[in-house]
Formats: C-alpha cells, sequence, structure tokens
C-alpha cells in the first residue's frame, strides 16, 4: 500500500468576536475562549478595537449582528 501526505492550509486559531449585550446597552467584544471582553458603547468603537485584536493575533472577526465585517 502507498499514501501520500497531503499539507493542508493551517485553519486560523480562533475568532474575535463583537456580540451584542443581551440587556442592548452596548457591544462586547470577545476573545475566542470568552475569557476576556472588552464592553463598548457603540457597535463601531467595538469593532474597531476587534480589529486591532484580530490583527495582533492573526485572526478574523465575526459577529451574528448582521452586519458585513
Amino acid at each position: 500500500m502507498s499514501a501520500q501526505i497531503l499539507t493542508f492550509p493551517s485553519s486560523r486559531a480562533f475568532a474575535i468576536r463583537v456580540e451584542h449585550e443581551r440587556d442592548g446597552l452596548g457591544w462586547f467584544v470577545l476573545t475566542h475562549d470568552r475569557e476576556h471582553a472588552w464592553l463598548h458603547g457603540g457597535f463601531h468603537t467595538a469593532l474597531a478595537d476587534a480589529y486591532q485584536l484580530a490583527v495582533i493575533h492573526g485572526v478574523w472577526v465575526t459577529s451574528s449582528a448582521g452586519v458585513a465585517l
């Protein structure tokens, strides 16, 4: 039997998430393990913070807000 090992591109380890706070007063920026979170008063400031963290960690930004990121 012969085999060929295929190398796939590495997947990103995690994403930085931007999520609406439950009571509707702000937006959270969450790390992949949800151990760290930052609360922002507006979506755009949260998104800017999330992009900055994503660049540092080499990952992407996601959100369930339905807004194109």
